[in-house]
Formats: C-alpha cells, sequence, structure tokens
C-alpha cells in the first residue's frame, strides 16, 4: 500500500473474554479511530471457533472489505531477548532458525518467526528482539477468520501490541513494567531504555476475582461483573476482604515474575518494575479501585494510562499497537503472520503499487494530452470571445438603460394604485378586528373611516379639528400624525361607569392585537356632542383612534387573504 495514500485497517483483538474489534484510517503517518465495537463472548453464546468467525465477520459487515490484523493471546508465541548475530540474506531459514529454535525449546517443524535489533546492553553485544510461534498453532486461531473470507494481512500478540502503543504514546518513559489483565490471562512486559526486554503471560485473570466474588453472594457472575466495575467492591463489607485477598494473589504473582526477571539480570532491588512503574491495561484494569488497592500495597507504583481512543479503560491498547505495526509506523517489529498469509499480503500489495502505477501513468498522459489541446481551444476561444463580448456589451448597456427608464416610468404609475390598495386591505383587516368585538362587547359602531377623512369631515362640528387630543395609556396627551390609522366611533349603552368600563375593555382588547401599534381614546372630538350623533341620554358615542403596526407588503397580502376568508 502507498505511503502517500490513506490506508484503512481492521483490527481483532481476540482475548479470552472479549473480541475488540476496531476499524483505524491511517494518513500522512496519523492514526484514527473510526469505529469500534466490543463482543462480549460470554453473553452471545460463542462456544467453537466457527461462531466466533461469524460474530467477527457479522461485526465487521458494514466496515467494508480492508486488511485485517489480529492480535493473538501471548502464549501461542515466545518473545525474548537473544544475543544473535544478523541473519543470512541469502537462506534466513537456515542456520539462524535452527539457533532460534534450539534457544527458545520449539521442537522442530514449521515455525513463524520475526526479530527486532536492539540497542546493546548488560551483556549483549548484538541483541535481538526474538518472537516466534508454531505455524500449526497460529493456523488453528486464524482459521475461523480465514474461513469466513477476511483478509488477514497482519498478525501479532498481545505483548507485543502493548509496547508498539506503549512507545507511541508515553515517549518519555523508557523503563517500566505493562501488564494487560485479561479475562484468563494476564500479559506483562517490561521495558529497558523504551526497547522490550522480557515478556511472558500466566494464567491468572480478572475473571478469577468475579468467581470467587459469586462464592460468597447470591448473585450470579454477570451480576457480580457488572458490580466490579461500577461499585468500588474493596470497601464492601463482606465481598471486600474477598476481593483483596484475590487481587493479592494476582499481585504476588506478577510482582514474583518481576523480581525472577530482576535475579536474571542482576538488576538491583529497586528496578524491578523500572523507574516508570508498572502500567495497567486490559479490561479487568478499569475495575474500580483497583490502582488505589494496589497502591496501598508500597514498593511499586502503579499507573493507569489513558488509552488511545479515549477510553476510560486502556482496553484498546493492544488494538492500537497492531495497526502501528501493521502499518509500518512503529519501529518494533514482532510479526507472526504465517507464511502463506505473508505471501498472499506481498501480491496484493504488488498488484496494488501496478495498479496505481499504471492508474498515474493513464492521468499523466491524459493530462499532457488535455493539456495541449486546451490550450489551443483557449487561444481561440479568446479571440472569439472577444469579440462577441465587445459586440454585446453595447447592446447590454442600452438594453439595462431602457429598462431603467422603463422601471422608473412602471413605478411612479402603479404607486397611486398600490397605496389605494393597501389602504382597502388595511380598512378590511381592522373592520373585521372591529366586528370581532360584538363577540363579547354591547356597542353600535356609528362611523368609521381612516383618520384623514374623518377629519376632513369635521367641518359641521362646532369644535375645530385642531382642537381633538389623543389620550395615552399613561395618561400623556399628544397628537398623533401617522397615516396608517383609522378612527372608530362607537355608541354603548348604560350608566357613565359602566360605558366606560365597557370601553376601557375595549380598547384593552385591541391593544392586545399586533395589528394595531396604538389604540387612543380621542379626547375632545366629536363623541362629546351627543346630538351630533343622534343619540339620546341614554348613549354616549366615544371616538377611537386605531393606528396600525408597521407590516411589509407581504403581511398586507395575506390580510386581503384572511378577511377574503
Amino acid at each position: 500500500m502507498l505511503g502517500s495514500r490513506q490506508q484503512t485497517w481492521i483490527v481483532v483483538d481476540i482475548g479470552g473474554r472479549w473480541i475488540k474489534c476496531v476499524r483505524y484510517v491511517i494518513q500522512q503517518g496519523s492514526v484514527r479511530e473510526a469505529g469500534s465495537q466490543l463482543i462480549d463472548i460470554q453473553t452471545e453464546g460463542l462456544l467453537s471457533s466457527e461462531e466466533i468467525g461469524v460474530a467477527i465477520r457479522r461485526a465487521l459487515h458494514s466496515a467494508g472489505e480492508h486488511p485485517l490484523a489480529v492480535v493473538l493471546p501471548q502464549d501461542l508465541a515466545i518473545s525474548q531477548v537473544m544475543d544473535l548475530p544478523a541473519p543470512s540474506v541469502i537462506d534466513r531459514s537456515s542456520e539462524f532458525e535452527d539457533e532460534i529454535l534450539e534457544l527458545t525449546g520449539l521442537s522442530a517443524g514449521r515455525c513463524v518467526y520475526d526479530r527486532n535489533p536492539l540497542e546493546p546492553f548488560g551483556g549483549y553485544a548484538s541483541p535481538q528482539w526474538i518472537t516466534v510461534a508454531k505455524e500449526e498453532n497460529l493456523s488453528r486461531h486464524l482459521s475461523p477468520l480465514l474461513g469466513q473470507g477476511l483478509h488477514v494481512e497482519a498478525a501479532t500478540t498481545v505483548g507485543n501490541a502493548l509496547v508498539a502503543s506503549f512507545r507511541q504514546t508515553h515517549p518519555g518513559v523508557a523503563d517500566a513494567c505493562l501488564a494487560d489483565i485479561g479475562a484468563k490471562q494476564t500479559t506483562v512486559v517490561r521495558l529497558k531504555r523504551g526497547e522490550p526486554v522480557q515478556m511472558t503471560s500466566f494464567s491468572y485473570g480478572g475473571e478469577s476475582w468475579t468467581e470467587a466474588l459469586c462464592e460468597h453472594c447470591r448473585e450470579g457472575f454477570e451480576e457480580v461483573e457488572a458490580r466490579l466495575f461500577k461499585e468500588d467492591l474493596f470497601t464492601e463489607p463482606v465481598l471486600g476482604p474477598v476481593l483483596h485477598g484475590v487481587v493479592e494473589a494476582w499481585r504476588a504473582r506478577l510482582v514474583g515474575q518481576i523480581d525472577e526477571w530482576r535475579e536474571e539480570f542482576g538488576m538491583p532491588e529497586d528496578a524491578g518494575a523500572g523507574s516508570g512503574g508498572i502500567y495497567l491495561f486490559g479490561g479487568y484494569s478499569a475495575v474500580r479501585g483497583l490502582r488505589e488497592t494496589l497502591g496501598q500495597a508500597g514498593g511499586l507504583s502503579w499507573h493507569m494510562p489513558q488509552s488511545p481512543v479515549g477510553e476510560s479503560a486502556p482496553v484498546w491498547t493492544p488494538t492500537h499497537g497492531a495497526v502501528l505495526m501493521a502499518a509500518g509506523l512503529s519501529g518494533l517489529r514482532a510479526s507472526i503472520l504465517p507464511q502463506a498469509l505473508t505471501k498472499m499480503r506481498q501480491r496484493r500489495l504488488t498488484l496494488a503499487r501496478l495498479k496505481a502505477g499504471v492508474l498515474y501513468l493513464y492521468v499523466f498522459v491524459a493530462m499532457v494530452l488535455f493539456g495541449a489541446i486546451y490550450k489551443q481551444q483557449h487561444h481561440l476561444d479568446g479571440l472569439v470571445a472577444a469579440n462577441r463580448e465587445a459586440r454585446s456589451a453595447l447592446s447590454e448597456i442600452e438594453a439595462a438603460k431602457d429598462l431603467l427608464t422603463q422601471r422608473d416610468q412602471l413605478a411612479r404609475q402603479i404607486e397611486p394604485v398600490v397605496r389605494g390598495q393597501l389602504n382597502s386591505l388595511d380598512s378590511l383587516q381592522t373592520f373585521r378586528k372591529i366586528q370581532h368585538l360584538h363577540q363579547d362587547f354591547d356597542f353600535t359602531l356609528i362611523r368609521f373611516a381612516d383618520r384623514r377623512t374623518y377629519f376632513r369631515k369635521m367641518d359641521d362640528w362646532s369644535e375645530p379639528v385642531g382642537a381633538a387630543e389623543v389620550e395615552r395609556p399613561n395618561g400623556t396627551v399628544s397628537s398623533d400624525g401617522s397615516s396608517r390609522a383609522f378612527v372608530v366611533e362607537l355608541a354603548l349603552p348604560g350608566g357613565q361607569a359602566e360605558r366606560l368600563q365597557t370601553l376601557s375593555a375595549i380598547v384593552g382588547r385591541l391593544r392586545e392585537e399586533t395589528y394595531f401599534a396604538n389604540v387612543d381614546r380621542l379626547i375632545g372630538g366629536p363623541e362629546s356632542n351627543g346630538a351630533a350623533n343622534g343619540l339620546s341620554s341614554e348613549g354616549e358615542a366615544y371616538a377611537l383612534l386605531l393606528t396600525l403596526a408597521e407590516a411589509p407588503l407581504s403581511a398586507s397580502r395575506g390580510a386581503e387573504e384572511g378577511a377574503g376568508r
């Protein structure tokens, strides 16, 4: 796969209890997680390797066809430091392979191994980090995936994947121990100057903690396990001592392994875990209160690093390291991919390079031809377009001037019509709102007119037009010069107190309408002259000035449609 192109890898970490499936996108050396899924083997009831393969295929169905990297249990391979010369370039599998088999103690047979040179340290003059596994065991674990048509193109162990991820996410930590707490196994790695020097696993995982707790309570395994991750059972009166006991047994097993390494390498007693302490990984590292409980034992420092994909428990760390190794972004080499799958991957990469090369060649030739044709055509089109644009520019200018003249004339012609129509629409809408008041109030509509017409027809009244004033809601008096306003005269029955109360209610109702900007009573106008309005002494007319709120033309059209309905 070309380094400059985007790569997409699917990483599957097959653990004893959970199967972690993560999709990674790699571009320009940057790794980005693009989706993940956790398969619980116990909850799903996956009993056989074939069922596990089907479940993985189902989980990866929506991820598309991408190369697959697999993280296998640590006990499938042996990883250790060996002082070996460089292997023969001509015959890799001759004396070098025989020496590896002899030192690792594996029986004769087809083995898969990889090496990673280390810096000289201690008594090692030419140290090599050797990872070797029997191909028979690898094929047995990979066959369910291959049987589902998945393209397995990279494989490594939990411990080596931990190292690859830790080296990138913690570049400042040189000496430390890494512990991955799985369901059935614990993998331990010791780093010296940022390089792996010791790695092993032992059959003591987090499920043994849950099983021990189940023996002292009536809850089922899944319920106890859920409490283990959600509650701090170390402080629980009944289960706390039990949990303390099994965790202490696990800690003693881990520390014992570190002490064994210390004696083997002749290290000082305080360097067993390295200056960086012990970093906890795996699903069961998320047990509530675990790090604090381990820290109480003293002697060693315990750390819970953040996962590369942002999970609170670093259960995804091995998948991150595996994709770094598969994409060639890690300085650590520890591949245990069987030879047949390695050859298939090389063929696919070669074919991909050939396809990309042919594609680039076609694109280059097409671009050259297109560039030459485009250059000549562009020159000719430029000449034709320049002449056409010069001829059309003058016509467009003249046409634009004519259109502007016509627009101005049309605007002057239709302006009076539009103003008249808008005034008519305002009258209909205002009159309709006055009529709606009849549903709640008893009154007689005597007069309805726009403001200008109303005051123009008051020549017959004894009081001059200018004497009419507007009473505002706050008690102030002013004149209103708004042109979008109407005057209504209402005759109200009853005594004076009753009429004033009714009038106040009508004014309040109208002021609630957002259609009106102001609703004011005219003082000193014609309503004080009952004879002029043809009313008896039992009734009196009141004039209201209704000022309309400003509204766009579209709102006026909507009002017209509402009035029509």
